[in-house]
């Protein structure tokens, strides 16, 4: 996913490995190498777990209306 899609793929389903998660937040670390971002996912299936990985790693899921 690119930068200027996160806020409006937040709290939307996106799919992260073939699985789907709801995206609740987006972090921006500093490394050696410099600025990358992480995204906060929520798994839909245990409520209670969250999963942090790369934002490119994630994709916005097929099929969502564009809100106009």
């Amino acid at each position: 996913m690119e930068i200027n899609r996160v806020k409006y793929n937040l709290n939307q389903p996106v799919v992260h490995n073939g699985a789907e998660y709801i995206f609740i937040g987006c972090t921006l670390r500093l490394c050696d190498d410099g600025f990358y971002y992480e995204a906060i996912l929520k798994d839909t299936r245990a409520q209670n777990s969250e999963l942090i990985c790369l934002l490119r790693d994630i994709h916005e899921r097929k099929n969502r209306k564009e809100k106009s």
